[in-house]
């Protein structure tokens, strides 16, 4: 027997709408603000009432009842709250997560399909925020006073904590997708200059090694894959003329950088190579090639300079 398209459409209804209001939570959430909460709590509202009715209510409810007693206490402590607004954000917040725990109730038997759309997701904004960083259009990261990787989610401990939950997806997918999915994650974590998100993310990888002891030997593999083989070859100096071709700025980051580059006269120049996991040997053979052409070249630093 063949579906029908609309048999199709309810069945795929709760992975899609939980992955599109996840992806929307991450792109368009606006950070540690309130304002997403009304349209994303509105939107999984939507989505349960359509599943009820077509699908009926999913087993695993009675799981869900400690979120709720959670929730409804919440609502009742702001009438005694010494900071009602406050109690308000925590208990809407608090609404919005019942209510995407209840669209998951739907998803028991598709998490497979579930972790690659949130690798998909995580990857996608992992990338998009580092975009930003090298172009200026994708995101605005405003004064470089604060050069902490954050876009597009806002704050960077919340983007240390999207690199956080990335990690465990990588290892678990493994293949070249897990290794690129752990590299650029650890790349943005630590571009964040968040602790906290440090932390979580090695207690997040313990974790897993320590509850799937069975693929440990797989997940070391992507670990050590996502650590790609890298080297610098030296293969000029820096001229007279070259310390720094920076206009005066009255930007910090502008001032740092130019005031590095001055004196630097003689210093050397390098060039770095890198070769897809596990292919040192190219990297290496890369490297040696660059090397003997530097070397017939009279600025090459084959000494350090007086």
């Amino acid at each position: 027997m063949v579906a029908s398209p609309g048999m199709r459409a309810i069945r795929e209804l709760p992975l899609a709408a939980s992955l599109l209001l996840v992806g929307l939570a991450l792109f368009f959430g606006g950070g540690p603000r309130y304002g997403s909460l009304p349209w994303l709590g509105g939107g999984a509202l939507l989505a349960i009432v359509v599943l009820i009715i077509t699908r009926g209510v999913p087993a695993g409810w009675p799981r869900l009842v400690p979120l709720v007693a959670l929730a409804g206490w919440l609502a009742l402590s702001i009438s005694w709250s010494a900071l009602p607004d406050r109690s308000w954000d925590y208990a809407n917040r608090t609404l919005v997560y019942l209510l995407f725990a209840v669209l998951g109730l739907w998803l028991a038997g598709r998490t497979r399909e579930l972790a690659l759309g949130l690798m998909v997701l995580l990857g996608a904004v992992v990338v998009w925020s580092l975009l930003g960083k090298v172009l200026p259009f994708v995101y605005d990261y405003g004064s470089l006073e604060v050069g902490r990787l954050r876009g597009p989610i806002g704050l960077w401990n919340q983007l240390a904590l999207a690199t956080a939950f990335a990690l465990p997806l990588a290892l678990w997918r493994r293949r070249l997708e897990g290794a690129l999915l752990a590299y650029v994650s650890i790349v943005a974590l630590l571009l964040t200059y968040s602790r906290g998100g440090v932390i979580t993310a090695a207690v997040v990888v313990i974790a897993w090694f320590v509850l799937d002891r069975d693929d440990a030997f797989e997940g070391a593999r992507t670990l050590f894959a996502a650590a790609v083989p890298a080297g610098v070859v030296p293969v000029t100096r820096v001229r007279a003329a070259e310390e720094s071709e920076r206009p005066p700025s009255r930007d910090l980051v502008e001032k740092l950088a130019r005031a590095c580059e001055l004196g630097s006269a003689g210093l050397p120049v390098g060039v770095q190579v890198a070769a897809r996991p596990w292919h040192d040997h190219v990297a290496l053979a890369a490297m040696q090639v660059i090397e003997r052409a530097a070397r017939a070249a009279a600025d090459y630093p084959a000494s350090p300079p007086r």
